[in-house]
């Protein structure tokens, strides 16, 4: 197998990139599905209506940034690697969910309570999305995606214009839900085109590096524009294809200021982010929302206090205690 390994690739846009994409990701954990909403704060479950029509798709465009940057023609050995790494992560962390919502419920307010622990586990496996560690999802859809994306190339001679134009169709029939939830299908469907357009951005990233610098404000300024008046239904494409121009555009800005260098940690760091920050988050939130509460005013400061938890305990846990086991240091990084 030695002749299949390569050497990664890293470009700083990118980590700085993935930084921005998991503070989103994080931020929008800050209120569980499930738990009590903070009173006189419509303006957090607004903003989050907006957020999660874009950055998974943000999530997704830079996951295939790095796949495709990272070329290899066995893509079999590639996702055998990438299994071996996330396979053993879902199962551990989605046990860890069960088995903490189950020991927490007796004594403290938990997200999603378990209510018939069979039915709950049988849903974790055919729903990722909707199970009690549903935001465990992204490692279904990701394993799915490093399948489908290099078979769709070989399908159309690597054509990405062809692969795009199919990938698109998928993601009109996902969004318009006629795609089932199995496995996760439909989230597969919905975010492969960004997938895909990850490694269009890739193969002539030297030529659309100037043309972000160029049009950086008009960019900006047209995804924010859609992204608040726009109706909610085209967000999913239209605000999500802008979102790709914008926010990179504004990662290639603070990188020409040299400030990215806490966006480039995070980045970095992003899966062990993601792993944990839904578990960190909430053990915070329900202390707090127990000792002080969270309704009016004081949301303004417990949701900056959360957010800080969900970014920087996972990483904490992850090097002073993970990192001391060989195989739980390799899947939490």
């Amino acid at each position: 197998m030695g002749e299949n390994k390569v050497s990664p690739v890293r470009l700083i846009e990118l980590d700085a990139a993935k930084g921005l994409a998991i503070s989103l990701v994080v931020w929008g954990h800050i209120v569980a599905r499930d738990f009590a909403k903070p009173l006189g704060n419509e303006w957090y479950f607004a903003a989050n209506a907006r957020l999660y029509e874009f950055h998974m798709a943000f999530f997704f465009f830079l996951a295939g940034c790095v796949y495709f940057l990272n070329s290899n023609p066995s893509w079999w050995w590639r996702w055998k690697k990438t299994a071996s790494r996330l396979v053993p992560a879902y199962v551990i962390f989605a046990g860890a969910v069960y088995l903490l919502k189950v020991g927490a419920s007796s004594f403290m307010k938990v997200d999603a309570p378990l209510s018939n622990a069979l039915g709950d586990f049988g849903n974790q496996i055919l729903y990722p999305s909707r199970g009690a560690a549903q935001y465990l999802w992204f490692i279904v859809v990701l394993l799915e995606m490093q399948v489908a994306a290099p078979l769709l190339l070989r399908l159309v001679g690597q054509r990405i214009v062809w692969a795009l134009a199919i990938s698109l169709c998928l993601h009109l029939m996902a969004i318009s839900e006629l795609i089932t939830e199995v496995f996760a299908l439909r989230w597969l469907c919905r975010y492969l085109l960004f997938f895909l357009i990850g490694a269009f951005f890739i193969r002539h990233r030297q030529n659309i590096w100037p043309k972000l610098d160029r049009w950086r404000w008009p960019l900006i300024a047209s995804f924010l524009l859609v992204l608040v008046f726009a109706p909610k239904s085209i967000l999913p494409t239209l605000g999500a294809l802008l979102s790709l121009a914008a926010l990179m555009a504004v990662v290639r800005y603070l990188c020409s200021k040299n400030m990215v260098s806490w966006l480039t940690f995070l980045g970095i760091n992003s899966f062990t982010i993601y792993l944990m920050n839904s578990l960190a988050m909430g053990l915070g939130r329900a202390l707090i929302v127990r000792a002080w509460g969270w309704d009016g005013w004081k949301f303004i400061i417990v949701v900056f206090v959360l957010w800080g938890i969900g970014l920087t305990l996972p990483v904490l846990v992850q090097r002073y205690f993970f990192s001391r086991f060989h195989f739980l240091n390799k899947i939490t990084r």
